[in-house]
Parts: C-alpha cells; structure tokens; sequence
C-alpha cells in the first residue's frame, strides 16, 4: 500500500469498509457491526468459562486468503461483569 494518494481502488475499499466496522465497533452500534459484515462472517468459539465476576472466552479466527492459503489465529477476551453487564473487555491473541 502506498500513500492515500496512490492507494488503488480494492485497497481502499478495504480501508473504507474495516474502518466502518471498527467505528460501528467503538459506537456500541450493534447494528451498524452487523451491517458491516457479511452474511457468512464466522466467529469461532472454543471454550467459555467463569470465576466470580470474571469470564474468559476463548476464540479461534480462520481465514483463507487470495492465493487460497488458509491462516488462523487463536486469542482470548477477558471480561469484567458488574450489575449483569460487561463492564470490561480486553482481548488478547496469538498468532
């Protein structure tokens, strides 16, 4: 990718539509995140647990790129409950 400038078209589609979601995202807006993905956007979740009021969700991300090479990536959300709502949220991935 080059300067804004010399960006071609696909690339700044992409810039465009992960921006859209990511400030849907910051929002809260439910459904501005959901009008930002598509119909099959999958999230995997392998494996949920609790302590208290802590709760951690493990995920695995996978994907198949344009040359056909698939990827994954494995992570954890690490929330904070408080009066039946999530009040804390950090992730964390290895990939």
């Amino acid at each position: 990718m080059g300067p804004a400038g010399t960006m071609d078209g696909q690339t700044k589609a992409t810039l465009e539509s992960v921006e859209r979601f990511n400030q849907a995202f910051g929002r809260h807006d439910v459904d501005g995140v959901m009008r930002a993905m598509a119909d099959e956007c999958v999230f995997e979740t392998e494996e949920i647990f609790a302590a208290g009021d802590r709760c951690v969700l493990r995920w695995l991300y996978r994907w198949v790129d344009g040359a056909g090479k698939p990827g994954h990536i494995r992570g954890v959300d690490v929330f904070r409950v408080r009066d039946g709502k999530v009040a804390e949220k950090l992730s964390y991935v290895k990939g």
